[in-house]
């Protein structure tokens, strides 16, 4: 059996994606600590929806935060892992979407049904991890596709919110 726990960060430091050692407070750890907590919200969201178009690009935004996190995570010098293809796929699902109906429309209460509301509390999280990357990004190096990842992302989240609750008011 594989032990989970180290000890290696009892002195307040973290081991990043190669190697080097940062204090676990750091803006890196705190932006991929933030993404693993968007990761794992977006995880519930898709545990509770209903409508299999929004299942299934949850399922895909977790894949890709995999990514994401690997990237913010790594030293300097790693390649790319996010790349601008990957922000132009997901603003290409955004217009496909609003293209549906599915974009704003007004005011939106995000406690209509359960998966909304969990669907808008991880759209919150990716506002925080946008905010958190930025701030790093203004101390250290972020690729650019990063930067464009994070920003498109809590509108994806709206828009695929939109999208399971107008698709359960048909259903």
């Amino acid at each position: 059996m594989i032990k989970i726990y180290t000890k290696t960060g009892d002195d307040g430091t973290t081991a990043l994606h190669g190697g080097q050692r940062i204090h676990k407070y750091s803006a890196r750890v705190e932006a991929y600590g933030t993404l693993d907590e968007l990761q794992a919200s977006i995880g519930f969201s898709r545990a509770i929806c209903e409508v299999p178009e929004v299942k299934r690009s949850l399922k895909e935004l977790e894949q890709q935060l995999v990514l994401v996190m690997a990237e913010v995570a790594s030293s300097k010098g790693a390649a790319s892992m996010i790349k601008e293809t990957d922000v132009t796929k997901m603003e290409q699902e955004m217009d496909r979407l609003c293209d549906k109906g599915y974009g704003f429309s007004g005011l939106v209460l995000p406690g209509d049904n359960l998966a909304g509301a969990a669907l808008h509390l991880a759209r919150t999280v990716a506002r925080r991890a946008e905010r958190l990357i930025f701030a790093l990004a203004a101390e250290e190096h972020v690729e650019q596709p990063v930067l464009n990842y994070i920003n498109r992302l809590s509108d994806y989240l709206f828009i695929l919110s939109q999208c399971e609750l107008r698709n359960r008011e048909h259903a």
